[in-house]
């Protein structure tokens, strides 16, 4: 009555509100939860999504940004080419000492802190010379860290703490996500948006790296590289033949990187579908990692190779010939020879036939020295025969280059017995 309690409520509510005060009753956050572990296959998968976040916009659209900010196509093509004559230089090197870490992983954090540096400094950089450099940084950074994650990944792999084709399918799929939203949120803003992206996902992967397995708990000491040991491996013919193979299959999507949006435009095809004819190829991809398991391991490192090739020999001609939309759709499926089967030929090839403390310096060799040489070479020798309007002469010169895989993943068959290579023995 009057808002007045009895006694016995008064003391009832004074006690729960000293209960509510006490400190040892309050919620406090725990700072333990920041450092609890998650597990190899969850730790990747995220790592993976920054990286292919970041990739999903910078492929198509940091070259706008680079234009709106006054540089020349001339200019960056030669930015591209310097960065990728320093990975031919430097990567190998750096992934050879990557490799006598403890623990591994560390060689991602620093890549990843150098690629959001990069990023962070081409979004406020103030003239064109530093908006260079930046870019050279972040070009060669990101070429770091793909092979260095390749090789973290297949170690976990090889431990059974996960397995290598659904979780890289997870960074083919934040790829599309990439292209398709942030490509929209470039369209209503402006090409800054593009680097600003590209920040915000190299600094998710450099938080990400922090989470990466600092390497296996029950691993027996990893051998220390031999860098006289290495040399000789790497001139193993087996090596040499998959080396090089896979680098002109991966090498033969030279033109539709870099020309195939001027032919279909060309053809009369719309954005839209220009769009959709790229995600197709990149969801057949994803199908394929994720799920042909089973065909991999039946097929062997050489059967996808082979498959790789024979997709280049097909798919590159029959997209020359401007072909209609019933049989265009179909023939970008076929990525998933030319890129995917190829791909996972030399993740399985580094995995069972290269000594574990080398495979950091194999992917990167294969990446750099390999695929990214061979394609910049192939992207500057087509640009003088490509025609927008007739494309097939420049598309069946990637397909000879696919007929060139064949006949070297054939060698490869014929000369490899599966095994681990010796660096004496396969000399």
């Amino acid at each position: 009555m009057f808002g007045l309690e009895a006694p016995g409520q008064l003391r009832q509510w004074r006690g729960s509100r000293d209960k509510e005060s006490r400190p040892v009753d309050r919620p406090h956050f725990n700072a333990d939860v920041l450092r609890k572990p998650v597990s190899p296959r969850l730790a990747f998968s995220g790592y993976y999504i920054g990286q292919f976040l970041f990739l999903g916009v910078q492929l198509p659209f940091y070259a706008g940004y680079l234009d709106a900010r006054g540089l020349s196509p001339a200019t960056i093509g030669k930015l591209v080419a310097i960065a990728l004559v320093l990975r031919l230089i430097f990567a190998p090197i750096i992934a050879f000492q990557s490799e006598k870490l403890t623990h591994p992983r560390n060689a991602m954090i620093y890549a990843s802190a150098g690629l959001t540096l990069s990023c962070a400094l081409a979004l406020v950089a103030p003239g064109a010379a530093v908006l260079s450099i930046a870019t050279i940084g972040l070009l060669f950074s990101f070429g770091l860290i793909m092979p260095l994650t390749d090789a973290a990944v297949l170690r976990a792999d090889r431990r059974g703490e996960l397995s290598y084709g659904p979780v890289r399918s997870i960074g083919s799929a934040s790829f599309i996500a990439a292209n398709l939203i942030g490509g929209a949120v470039i369209s209503v803003t402006d090409d800054r948006m593009a680097i600003i992206w590209m920040t915000v996902a190299a600094f998710i992967a450099l938080l990400l790296a922090f989470k990466l397995p600092k390497d296996g708990a029950n691993d027996a000491p990893r051998p220390k590289p031999d860098f006289k040991k290495a040399l000789i491996l790497f001139r193993s013919r087996s090596f040499l033949y998959l080396l090089f193979a896979a680098a002109f299959v991966q090498g033969s999507h030279a033109v539709y990187y870099a020309f195939s949006e001027l032919s279909f435009s060309a053809a009369g095809y719309p954005s839209w579908i220009i769009g959709w004819m790229w995600t197709i190829g990149v969801l057949a991809e994803i199908v394929f990692l994720a799920k042909g398991k089973k065909l991999m391991m039946r097929l062997g490192p050489t059967g996808l190779l082979l498959i790789g090739a024979a997709g280049a020999i097909l798919r590159w001609p029959l997209l020359g010939l401007n072909p209609p939309l019933l049989i265009l759709f179909p023939v970008q499926i076929l990525h998933l020879a030319t890129y995917a089967a190829t791909y996972m030929a030399t993740v399985e090839f580094v995995g069972e036939a290269v000594p574990e403390e080398y495979r950091a310096t194999a992917m990167t060799i294969i990446a750099s020295l390999g695929i990214g040489a061979v394609t910049g070479v192939a992207t500057m020798l087509s640009g003088y025969i490509f025609d927008p309007v007739s494309p097939f002469k420049a598309y069946a010169v990637m397909g000879m280059m696919g007929g060139a895989g064949l006949i070297l993943a054939l060698m490869l068959r014929a000369r490899w017995d599966g095994g681990t290579l010796h660096a004496v023995k396969d000399a």
